[in-house]
């Protein structure tokens, strides 16, 4: 039940935006500005919810003056922002296809008084932070809801032939090349058919390192053993000699973990029944690395 929870959250913290002081109920025709003078910075060493900035420094243009007022554009800032919001959730699979989800959100946990800009008229009393302006208050909310699964697309995941075990397979099919006094090339190749290693023992013919390379192509691209072709050629069946990329001769076999073909093994240089004995010894090893 205390597994399986997901936690989750942002938090937004900038300071305030800057805004204008400006004028109420000004009359152009009289003289005055929308803007009033500025005596002073304006600002207050501690700004408080009913005083954010200083009314008196900003007095209005007198009637008649006919002149903008010295007071500048956006030369305060407003109330920044500190926001925490916070959500905990869990999936309970009820059924094959449907699914429970349980949610708790938290909106500004911390339940931080976040204000809009405050009244900016330079002529009024009211130049503080109304409880009009508060935004972001806390907010909790439980909740849940059932819905049905949908399949989605999900990547596979398979065996890899790597180059270790790639050599400890070539290594069990020397072993039994060498008790047997034949001279042998053993390749190994991976699922695409591409080579992983290739050994050569000494004395082989040097036809036999594409012939053991096509033998492992076959094995791999056609998911059976090389013999298979040989003996459908031997059957009769010679439309198998016009398949591309593919050697009907016995020697290559398929490499399979858990139903699945992982590369292939192909071996040549001596007979073909002779290459394929080498070749499944070196499938064998590949048991004992599983």
């Amino acid at each position: 039940m205390l597994r399986g929870w997901q936690l989750s959250g942002i938090t937004a913290v900038y300071s305030g935006p800057l805004f204008t002081p400006r004028v109420a109920n000004f009359n152009f025709l009289n003289g005055e500005a929308s803007r009033p003078d500025r005596t002073g910075k304006g600002t207050l060493e501690a700004p408080s919810v009913e005083q954010w900035f200083d009314r008196t420094q900003f007095p209005v243009v007198p009637v008649g003056g006919f002149r903008f007022g010295t007071s500048g554009r956006n030369i305060l800032d407003g109330p920044g922002t500190f926001n925490v919001n916070a959500s905990l959730s869990r999936r309970f699979k009820i059924a094959e296809s449907w699914a429970a989800q349980c949610r708790f959100e938290a909106f500004n946990v911390m339940n931080h008084a976040n204000f809009n800009l405050p009244e900016n008229l330079s002529c009024s009393s009211a130049c503080g932070l109304s409880s009009d302006s508060l935004k972001y208050m806390r907010k909790l909310i439980l909740a849940a809801c059932l819905f049905a699964m949908t399949s989605t697309a999900q990547l596979a995941t398979k065996k890899t032939l790597t180059l270790e075990a790639a050599k400890k397979i070539a290594a069990a099919a020397a072993v039994e090349a060498r008790k047997n006094n034949w001279t042998v090339v053993i390749s190994i190749v991976d699922d695409g058919a591409n080579l992983v290693y290739l050994e050569k023992l000494d004395g082989t013919q040097i036809g036999s390192i594409e012939i053991a390379q096509m033998k492992a192509r076959t094995a791999i691209k056609m998911k059976r053993p090389s013999k298979a072709f040989e003996d459908m050629i031997a059957g009769g069946r010679n439309a198998v000699l016009k398949l591309p990329d593919v050697l009907g001769v016995e020697g290559g076999l398929p490499l399979v973990v858990d139903g699945q073909f992982i590369g292939a093994i192909g071996v040549s240089g001596v007979t073909s029944a002779q290459d394929g004995q080498i070749a499944a010894a070196g499938v064998k090893a590949l048991e004992e690395i599983k």
